[in-house]
């Protein structure tokens, strides 16, 4: 979009005008009068900001033919703006700006006023133009009552996991306990395949070998596979506390997953993806590219605070599709968008592609969780405002969203595709489950356990054909503890009544 460039760079070229008219007017030798037109130059400088970025705002959300009058008048403010910055970058016989201005030059001092009054008649050309400006309305999609609709079918049997945390620390290893995690603030991500399992945590990132289940079938058939049913009245008949048959008896436990170190950084992870060769970790403003051989190299370190390509302002999620490997997807919940960039053939030189932006007219501020491929076309869950905000691979603008407005909210959170469904982690407090979803974005599925009491992550291993579940457990020493625990179910999706 031939506007969002022309802000972008206007935007640009006021921050530098500000950064210069701040440096003149902090010099040595300004007298009282020239400090205070100074001044005033700033203050229209950091309104024009104020105004550009409201118009960054815009710019996605308006028509071809409105946009066409935005460019016009915009040129006009980055030109006024521009020549402010020429303007104290100038030599004029001999002298600066700056010489000038020393000298009392009451020319000089005129300027900076005749600056300050271009500048804003340029703004409110743009201010006056705005509010007559008609915003695009994305088409919204609502969702049926999936809850009613699924509330006979059985519960998913589970297969159970439980692990340990353990952090190398010369001269031993020092396993950390799993009661030490706060998962109200911050998160969990998890990758699996057939290889290992990665987990992340605030600073710390573990990999583990092949996930083993320490519940056998034989042992333990209540805990695998809860028979219960709810009633079709009402949501309040919905399962919200463990079945007592699901209690977990560490004594009964014969294996587990021993996690060790894999990395820990200085910022908390917002975000982990992989591929074959290289596991990518992002904090918020930036993405550490690791080899997965032996030696465990740092590849390269990715991004920088701001706004644009290659620039972050928090990274909330990582994305590489399992077909393709050469795509690497970062949600910027910071900038309300998807950044998509190229992998090349080394696996850590990344080159932008495009932005998808969320402009969804909805009543929160967009909290953008994860994002899919699926069908051809890029989800964006937001559990903010109860969402999947979609969008057709490639186009300038969002094609429309997926919306649930019942209560109890749907709480959309991680993603997975497999086949031909996608599956989507509903993390609602009174009925966490998974939502699937056919190629028609139809929901022909729920899948729930009254074990399942919230959804840290989710992942598919799809040459097991199994979902992945990270979630918690009561500890069994504390009840007001939980731990988190791993469980997985398969990914049939069963034939509707």
């Amino acid at each position: 979009m031939a506007l969002l460039a022309i802000v972008g760079a206007t935007i640009q070229v006021t921050m530098r005008a500000y950064q210069i008219v701040a440096v003149v007017r902090d010099s040595e030798g300004i007298n009282d009068e020239s400090k205070q037109a100074l001044r005033l130059l700033e203050s229209d400088l950091k309104t024009a900001q104020d105004t550009l970025d409201h118009l960054n705002y815009t710019a996605r959300r308006v028509s071809g033919n409105d946009e066409k009058s935005l460019i016009g008048i915009t040129n006009t403010l980055q030109s006024a703006i521009a020549d402010t910055e020429r303007t104290f970058d100038d030599v004029k016989d001999g002298l600066t700006f700056l010489d000038h201005l020393l000298k009392k030059n009451k020319e000089t001092l005129q300027r900076i006023r005749q600056m300050s009054d271009t500048l804003n008649n340029a703004r409110r050309r743009v201010e006056d133009r705005l509010p007559h400006i008609p915003r695009i309305t994305i088409n919204e999609h609502i969702l049926p009552d999936f809850r009613q609709t699924y509330c006979d079918v059985p519960d998913k049997e589970l297969s159970l996991y439980d692990f340990s945390f353990k952090t190398n620390t010369r001269p031993s290893i020092v396993e950390i306990a799993t009661e030490q995690f706060n998962t109200t603030k911050f998160s969990f991500y998890m990758k699996v395949n057939t290889e290992q399992t990665i987990l992340s945590y605030h600073l710390r990132t573990w990999t583990a070998l092949n996930l083993k289940s320490f519940v056998p079938t034989d042992l333990c058939p209540s805990i695998l596979n809860s028979e219960s049913t709810t009633s079709t009245d009402s949501l309040s008949s919905l399962p919200s506390a463990p079945l007592a048959a699901a209690t977990i008896d560490t004594n009964n436990i014969h294996r587990s997953l021993d996690f060790s170190q894999f990395l820990m950084l200085h910022d908390y992870i917002c975000g982990i993806a992989s591929t074959h060769n290289f596991i990518y970790i992002a904090t918020k403003y930036e993405i550490t590219i690791i080899s997965l051989g032996k030696k465990r190299e740092t590849k390269a370190r990715f991004g920088a605070e701001g706004d644009g390509p290659n620039r972050f302002k928090h990274i909330s999620h990582l994305y590489i599709p399992s077909n393709d490997e050469t795509n690497l997807y970062i949600v910027d919940c910071g900038q309300q968008c998807v950044h998509q960039y190229k992998i090349d053939d080394t696996g850590h030189g990344l080159t932008h592609v495009h932005q998808y932006f969320i402009i969804t007219n909805v009543p929160q501020r967009y909290n953008l969780v994860s994002c899919v491929i699926f069908n051809d076309w890029l989800y964006v869950s937001d559990d903010a405002n109860n969402c999947l905000h979609i969008f057709s691979l490639k186009a300038e603008r969002q094609s429309h969203y997926l919306v649930h407005r019942l209560i109890p909210r749907f709480s959309p959170g991680s993603l997975c595709v497999h086949d031909k469904y996608l599956y989507v982690s509903d993390r609602s407090v009174q009925s966490p489950g998974i939502v699937v979803f056919d190629e028609q974005c139809i929901i022909v599925d729920w899948f729930r356990n009254p074990m399942i009491k919230e959804i840290l992550a989710m992942d598919i291993d799809p040459s097991m054909n199994k979902l992945y579940i990270l979630t918690t457990t009561q500890d069994e020493n504390d009840n007001k503890r939980k731990r988190p625990m791993i469980v997985s179910m398969d990914l049939l999706v069963r034939p509707q009544k």
